[in-house]
């Protein structure tokens, strides 16, 4: 069995690259989740940039990225049209509920697991090869619920 990962300080602009002009913003922060999700958060970079993009004076700054209860979490502004914004935020929705499913040391498939379900933020998401003795937790009946961040707020069903 690898190591079960360990988090070293990472920007982001590390991560997602230069070359986004104004369109994206808070590239120095230190985001907080190990390497197995940084193809997420490059994807959902592009993804913005690309909607911001057609846009002109439209920008979206990250204010966090990181990983809590097992799932990755990606916190931002925008300014940006109402139907940008919402298009942002589904893609957001959507590169965090695929981090339940990647190992985020590694990024191949996950389950989400704990070494103790009592404790939540003892949650991670990982493969077999780093669960790292840690125990079933997620699923049979649990579905993830988006957690509306930033300045966007939406009912979940």
């Amino acid at each position: 069995m690898r190591s079960s990962g360990k988090s070293t300080p990472v920007r982001l602009r590390d991560v997602v690259g230069d070359g986004w002009g104004v369109t994206l913003r808070g590239l120095d922060l230190t985001i907080e989740c190990l390497a197995g999700w940084h193809p997420l958060i490059r994807q959902f970079a592009a993804d913005a940039g690309r909607l911001l993009a057609a846009h002109p004076g439209t920008w979206l700054e990250f204010r966090q990225v990181k990983q809590k209860f097992g799932g990755l979490r990606i916190y931002f502004e925008t300014q940006a049209p109402d139907d940008v914004a919402a298009a942002i935020l589904a893609r957001k929705d959507a590169i965090q509920q695929a981090s339940f499913f990647k190992c985020e040391v590694c990024g191949s498939h996950g389950t989400t697991v704990s070494k103790d379900p009592a404790r939540a933020r003892a949650v991670s998401t990982r493969c077999e090869e780093h669960e790292d003795g840690r125990i079933f937790y997620w699923g049979q009946g649990m579905e993830y619920s988006p957690v509306a961040t930033a300045r966007f707020r939406r009912k979940t069903t």
